[in-house]
C-alpha cells in the first residue's frame, strides 16, 4: 500500500513539473522574425501622425548608441534571449516609453517590457542622461502592478491609447496579451464629453511633459477621442444601440475604406457606453476575437488574440509597474 502511495505521489510530482515546464515554454514563444517597424509602427491614417512621428524621432535621438549596445548585451546575457528577441523587446519598450511620456499613469503590463526597462536602469549614468534628453525629468519604474478595484479600467485606457498610436504586431500580443478585455470607464467617456481640453490634459495625461512634441500629441489625442465620441453619439441617434446593426455598419466601413482602426476604437467606445456588463462577450462578437482570417496581416490584425499572446491581463501582469 505504501509503495502504491509513493508511486502515485512521484507520478503526480512528475506530471506537475511537466505541466509547469510546458506552460512556461508556451508562454515564452520564441520569435524568429523581427517586428520592429519604421517610426515604431505609428498609425499612418491618424491625424496624430505628424506630431507623433516627431516625438518618436525625439525619443530615438535621446538614446545614445553606446547606451543601447550596453543594454542589449546585458539583456541578452541576463535573460538568455536571442538578438531577434532583444530587437522585439526593445521595440515594444520604446513604444511603452512613448506611452509613459503621454499618460499620467502607464503601468508596465508586459513582463518583457518591464524586464528590459529594469536592465536599462542598471546603467545609471546613461539612463539619467537619456531621461534628461527625453523628458527633462526622471522616468521612474514602480515595482508592482496596480491591483486596486479600478485597475481593469486603467488597463482599458492603456489599450485604447496604445491602439490609437500604434499598429499592434504579432509580438505585441506576446508582450502585452489581448487588448480590450475590459471596457473603458463611463466616467472617463463622460469627462471627454464635458471637460475642456486643459482639464482633460491635467486629469489623464502626463503633467510633467515639457517637450512641445509631447504636448502636441496629447492635445491631438484629446481632439481625436472627442471626435470619435461625437461620431458614436451621432451613430446612436441615427441607428440605435443594437450591436448586430453596429457590426453590419462596421463591415460596410471596412469594405468601403479598407480601414478598421476607426471603427475598432469607435466600437470600444460604443460597447463601453452601452454594454459595460457584457463588454467582453459583445467585443468578441463584434470583432471576431481570435479569428485572424478576418483581418489580414500580422501588423494590422485588430486587437484580438493572436496565438502569440502573452501572460495574464497583459503580457506580464506579474511584471513591474508604472
Amino acid at each position: 500500500m505504501e509503495l502504491i502511495a509513493f508511486f502515485l505521489l512521484a507520478l503526480f510530482i512528475i506530471i506537475s513539473i511537466m505541466v509547469n515546464v510546458s506552460y512556461r515554454s508556451a508562454k515564452k514563444v520564441p520569435h524568429k522574425q523581427r517586428y520592429d517597424l519604421p517610426d515604431l509602427g505609428i498609425r499612418r491614417d491618424s491625424e496624430l501622425e505628424h506630431s507623433l512621428k516627431k516625438l518618436v524621432h525625439h525619443l530615438e535621438n535621446a538614446l545614445a548608441e553606446s547606451y543601447i549596445e550596453r543594454a542589449k548585451e546585458r539583456v541578452i546575457r541576463e535573460h538568455k534571449i536571442s538578438i531577434v528577441e532583444w530587437e522585439n523587446r526593445f521595440f515594444e519598450w520604446k513604444r511603452y516609453i512613448i506611452m509613459k511620456a503621454i499618460l499620467k499613469n502607464a503601468p508596465a503590463y508586459s513582463t518583457e517590457v518591464d524586464e528590459t526597462w529594469q536592465e536599462m536602469q542598471m546603467f545609471t549614468r546613461e539612463y539619467d542622461e537619456f531621461c534628461r534628453c527625453y523628458l527633462k525629468t526622471p522616468l521612474t519604474r514602480e515595482q508592482e502592478l496596480p491591483v486596486h478595484p479600478g485597475h481593469h479600467e486603467e488597463r482599458a485606457w492603456f489599450d485604447f491609447v496604445y491602439v490609437l498610436l500604434f499598429c499592434p504586431t504579432k509580438y505585441s500580443y506576446q508582450a502585452w496579451g489581448d487588448f480590450f478585455k475590459h471596457p473603458l470607464p463611463k466616467s472617463l467617456l463622460e469627462d471627454f464629453k464635458r471637460c475642456t481640453n486643459q482639464e482633460l490634459a491635467g486629469k489623464y495625461f502626463n503633467p510633467t511633459s515639457a517637450e512641445s512634441e509631447i504636448a502636441l500629441v496629447i492635445h491631438g489625442l484629446i481632439r481625436d477621442i472627442k471626435h470619435k465620441l461625437e461620431q458614436v453619439d451621432q451613430y446612436i441617434v441615427n441607428h440605435g444601440t443594437d450591436v448586430r446593426k453596429f457590426r453590419r455598419q462596421y463591415r460596410k466601413y471596412v469594405s468601403k475604406t479598407g480601414k478598421g482602426t476607426d471603427d475598432v476604437t469607435s466600437g470600444v467606445i460604443f460597447l463601453s457606453l452601452y454594454y459595460q456588463e457584457s463588454f467582453a462577450e459583445k467585443y468578441n462578437y463584434l470583432y471576431d476575437r481570435g479569428s485572424s482570417a478576418s483581418y489580414g496581416s500580422a501588423v494590422d490584425y485588430p486587437f484580438a488574440g493572436h496565438g502569440d499572446s502573452g501572460s495574464g491581463d497583459g503580457g506580464g501582469d506579474g511584471g513591474g509597474g508604472e
